[in-house]
């Protein structure tokens, strides 16, 4: 699939922000809202991980399916992760960055213009499992937050 570095449509936002640091890299996410968002929004969100295998792959992987849904109205999002080609990252760590994408979404969810009761994980490949852990294993949230979306694609 090529790699996608240009607006597709001129109505769409893009911003990046960083939503972890870790030892290994800070994890970033991109942002795609529609041109007519603003902070207070109510808006439904999609968070996309990418796939491939844990160990290679990158968050522009869906930036054609983020702008498509953010040029209907929606804001997305497209979280990176650690790899397992880092040296002591397994694929534990990198679910646990998802679950982090999601809960910082959640936490966030009022100045990003989302609604937290209509956000909804999607992913192919490792990032369907990434999706699916993020939004059924409740064990990999910190004790006090949670991560549960309203949906999936898988």
């Amino acid at each position: 699939m090529p790699v996608i570095k240009e607006n597709v449509y001129s109505d769409v936002m893009m911003e990046t922000l960083c939503y972890q640091k870790t030892p290994q890299k800070d994890l970033m996410m991109s942002i795609f809202k529609p041109e007519s968002w603003a902070a207070g929004d109510c808006r439904p969100a999609v968070l996309f991980y990418f796939g491939g295998g844990f160990y290679k792959g990158n968050p522009s992987h869906f930036r054609m399916q983020a702008e498509y849904f953010a040029h209907l109205g929606m804001v997305t999002l497209t979280p990176d992760y650690r790899l397992t080609t880092l040296p002591g990252i397994t694929v534990k760590d990198c679910l646990l960055d998802g679950k982090s994408a999601l809960r910082y979404v959640i936490a966030h969810a009022e100045e990003l213009g989302i609604d937290r009761k209509r956000i909804v994980v999607a992913g192919g490949s490792a990032g369907g499992a990434m999706a699916s852990v993020a939004a059924m294993v409740n064990s990999l949230d910190e004790s006090d937050e949670s991560s549960v979306p309203c949906a999936m694609i898988l």
